[in-house]
């Protein structure tokens, strides 16, 4: 039996100094839920950290802990009076609601095709003297096929590692989740820890001494605070930003709501101009593009709110609150010199124009052409870097660098997610997904999605991650890719719990 909406209870006394004497207490959470969210938190909080976790050791940590968040979800619970919204005792199998969640079996049908594609290989990798090719071996043609590659690189059961920890996390959430209190404890954490983060990014970026987290030489010349590529951490702390307004916002309508003098809603605004600020410190332009958007689209939507509230906002509290975001973002600009950002945006568009527009078209030119050839089944998860190069080589200005090269372009990914997975598992490994994220899409429409303010944020910020990744492969890099599936449960989740509560 799942958790009932909550049925108002004769209310408290009223209390000494409180503006809302009839406040229901609220009802305590079960301690496995408490122990749920422990669990998840750390690991949530964990994947931006590791280096987006895009290393072997930091994708088994993942693993490890959505694998004992999806055990710990599954112990079923008994919830008795106090622990129950209409203080009726009750026993909550979380296994029940498992198997009647289509992100489970959908979820588990990309798993199982990938896992069929592992297993029949159609190309082998062979390497000698520093140089690698691949080499086409027999194969069960009738079957998804897939190529044997080193696991420290790239090969399908590394993307069942990723993968799976993502499906087990999604999956729990869906099931561990039973209060709303639950999702905003979480938000919360979330939006917390990506504002350290965000803060550490700009310190490196003051005074930092060109390593992450003062520790670590990059790989790369273009990283952001724990991120090695720069539009990763653009597009992860974007998402966050979508969460912190939420989170915002939730607070704003329950002071509302309370009628209470104070909220935290003003300090999660001021982590959504440090998010902002490290979007715009990564020199990554379409983030910085989504980003301002974003901004732009969420003030129109506040003002329209506060317009239609039945309460007259604090008009003290809002231009105090307008002059210290301003004078902090003055102050801000001037101290982390942004204008070099803007200039460096500037010259993203020009100068390095070829390089990041047009190689980025040839390359999903050459991609569609890889993905078109085995279109039904694709050629395997995790097998893009390593059989790319057999229609990378029909474009000639992003196979080599120059005539005389010994060595061409290696693209590990195709800056563009939906043509790679496309190319990887064709429709018939597509499939699953895109129906999972239609669903998703008609449940939060059918929960009205839109008279639900901090849910409407929330969805903005997924759809934002959608869009950028036409241009990009965030959902290559685990830590975005967890986090956005974490987020879309939550959002699936809550649009739930607010429908049964609205319903009579």
């Amino acid at each position: 039996m799942e958790p009932s909406a909550k049925i108002p209870q004769s209310p408290a006394p009223p209390s000494v100094g409180s503006r809302l004497g009839s406040r229901k207490k609220s009802t305590r959470l079960h301690p496995l839920e408490i122990a749920f969210l422990a669990l998840i938190s750390a690991h949530l909080v964990f994947l931006p950290w590791a280096l987006g976790t895009m290393h072997v050791w930091s994708q088994l940590v993942s693993f490890s802990l959505a694998f004992a968040g999806f055990a710990l979800a599954l112990i079923p619970r008994t919830h008795t009076e106090e622990f129950s919204d209409d203080g009726r005792r009750y026993r909550y199998i979380p296994s029940r609601r498992l198997l009647a969640f289509p992100g489970f079996w959908l979820g588990l049908a990309v798993l199982f095709y990938a896992f069929v594609q592992a297993l029949n290989p159609a190309w082998n990798y062979a390497s000698s003297s520093g140089d690698w090719w691949m080499e086409e071996k027999a194969y069960i043609a009738w079957l998804p096929s897939g190529a044997t590659a080193p696991f420290a690189d790239s090969n399908p059961w590394r993307s069942l590692l990723v993968w799976s920890s993502a499906w087990m996390l999604a999956c729990s959430l869906w099931i561990g989740l039973t209060r709303r209190a639950s999702i905003r404890s979480l938000l919360v954490i979330l939006t917390i820890n990506a504002t350290a983060l965000a803060l550490v990014g700009i310190l490196q970026h003051v005074a930092g001494n060109g390593k992450i987290l003062w520790l670590i030489t990059p790989s790369t010349h273009y990283s952001v605070a724990t991120f090695l590529y720069k539009n990763h951490a653009g597009a992860f702390f974007n998402l966050m930003l979508a969460a912190s307004a939420a989170t915002a916002t939730w607070y704003y309508r329950r002071s509302e709501r309370r009628l209470e003098r104070t909220s935290p809603a003003p300090l999660f605004t001021l982590c959504a101009v440090a998010l902002s600020l490290i979007v715009a410190l990564s020199f990554s332009r379409a983030a910085t593009v989504l980003m301002i958007g974003f901004v732009l689209l969420s003030l129109v939507l506040g003002a329209i709110y506060m317009l239609r509230s039945a309460r007259r906002p604090n008009l003290l509290l809002v231009s105090l609150l307008t002059v210290s975001l301003t004078i902090l973002a003055f102050v801000s600009a001037r101290q982390l010199r942004l204008e070099q950002a803007a200039e460096k945006f500037q010259q993203l568009f020009t100068t390095d124009r070829v390089q990041s527009f047009e190689f980025r078209q040839l390359s999903a030119q050459a991609t569609w052409d890889m993905a078109s050839e085995r279109l039904a089944t694709g050629w395997g998860a995790g097998c893009y870097r390593f059989l790319f190069p057999l229609f990378q080589q029909n474009y000639p200005q992003i196979y080599q660098p120059a005539p005389n090269a010994d060595r061409s372009f290696l693209f590990e990914h195709a800056h563009n997610d939906y043509l790679e997975f496309l190319a990887e598992l064709g429709l018939i490994g597509c499939a699953p997904l895109v129906i999972l994220l239609l669903l998703l899409a008609t449940k939060l429409i059918r929960g009205r999605l839109w008279q639900n303010p901090p849910l409407l944020f929330l969805a903005l910020g997924l759809l934002i991650l959608l869009a950028h990744c036409w241009i990009d492969f965030h959902l290559h890099c685990p830590a975005i890719l967890l986090t956005a599936c974490a987020l879309a449960a939550i959002a699936g989740r809550w649009s739930e719990l607010e429908s049964r509560r609205r319903s009579p």
